[in-house]
């Protein structure tokens, strides 16, 4: 959990507190203090933290399983902004600043409830060979906490999450397995079972699994682009608004019928907010706004815009199709029902005579 929200969730859906741990690097008191009283793990983030902890711990006991976050400084990964082992970042404590190692590593021997070391090297856009030098050096830094304690003082690594997902096709690339066998061949001490190992991938294991169905509301052109207005922007997507090549996602286009739209030249993708949408490469349609003379069609307003929310699952026409007959059905009923002219039966029912009779429903 990095945010008091998302242990509230947690907890509204059960989540057991020795299956949490709280990671935000500014958490309050207040914070910490509901943590350490119902058991959660917490990871210090920066020697201020600590001492929070430290003041807590010591006015009440507590069961909470307590470690300190610390930034390998490895480098970054593809997307800047998403790595979070540079020289600079801003999580954690810097191992190789002057002074830093030492300090971490006093920092446990002086606190006997201190027992895990948490890493998080980066997020997407990391290579497995770079995830796994972090984990690496988070597991040297254990080894030589507990010989100078003469211990096993660190008794758990929190290596965080952080695997790539590749969002270009339905394909897992890289995969979980693939990870464990590159961790395994590089620390191997890892997974010896002398120390636990508490993971936190989070897309890895959601991405590909959420499909988001907008209505293309209108179709037009400016400069000879055909551009879609859908419903589907920034709000749902904020990260692919911003920063499309780094976040792509696949979109396609379907007509009334759920029959899938191939357009001929690329289209743009407007929504709430959206400055410039921009569909993955592999995908040959995005909103499927025709080029030339306006469709005449009737239902030619209600494309179903298909954009993947993280990764997305192949959306199959026959259920669009259904979906769509499913929405025509209900505005039929709707329209049945606001009618003030019809029963239940769909008969009229006139009262009165000459140009004051009106119409009403028997029901």
């Amino acid at each position: 959990m990095a945010s008091p929200g998302e242990l509230a969730l947690a907890r509204a859906a059960g989540i057991a507190p020795a299956d949490t741990v709280l990671d935000s690097p500014a958490k309050t008191p207040a914070e910490l203090r509901q943590a350490l009283a119902l058991g959660i793990a917490v990871n210090a983030d920066n020697p201020q933290e600590l001492a929070r902890v430290d003041a807590l711990v010591q006015s009440a006991p507590t069961a909470s399983p307590v470690g300190l976050r610390v930034n390998p400084q490895i480098g970054g990964g593809a997307i800047g902004a998403l790595s979070t082992a540079t020289a600079t970042s801003k999580f954690g404590v810097p191992l190789l600043d002057e002074g830093a190692r030492e300090w971490v590593i006093r920092a446990f021997l002086d606190r006997p409830w201190l027992t895990r070391l948490h890493a998080h090297s980066g997020s997407q856009g990391m290579p497995l060979e770079m995830m796994a030098r972090g984990v690496e050096a988070t597991y040297e830094l254990a080894e030589e906490i507990n010989g100078r304690a003469g211990r096993r003082q660190v008794d758990t690594i929190d290596i965080g999450g952080g695997l790539p997902v590749n969002f270009g096709s339905d394909e897992e690339s890289p995969t979980h397995a693939q990870y464990a066998r590159r961790l395994k061949a590089r620390v191997p001490g890892l997974l010896d079972g002398r120390y636990g190992l508490v993971t936190e991938f989070g897309r890895s294991l959601l991405a590909k699994h959420g499909t988001l169905l907008a209505r293309v509301e209108y179709a037009k052109e400016a400069g000879g682009r055909p551009i879609a207005v859908t419903h589907a922007g920034v709000q749902v997507a904020t990260r692919t608004v911003y920063a499309p090549l780094s976040w792509p996602l696949r979109i396609a286009a379907y007509d009334a019928q759920g029959a899938q739209e191939r357009a001929r030249r690329r289209p743009g993708h407007r929504g709430p907010g959206l400055l410039r949408g921009r569909p993955a490469r592999r995908e040959p349609s995005a909103a499927a706004a025709r080029t030339g003379r306006p469709r005449r069609r009737a239902g030619h307003r209600r494309l179903l815009l298909r954009a993947a929310l993280l990764v997305q699952q192949p959306c199959q026409a026959r259920h669009l199709r259904l979906l769509a007959a499913r929405r025509r059905r209900t505005l039929r009923r709707r329209a049945r029902a606001a009618d003030p002219r019809r029963d239940r039966g769909g008969v009229r029912r006139r009262i009165g005579t000459g140009r004051a009779a009106v119409s009403v429903s028997t029901t």
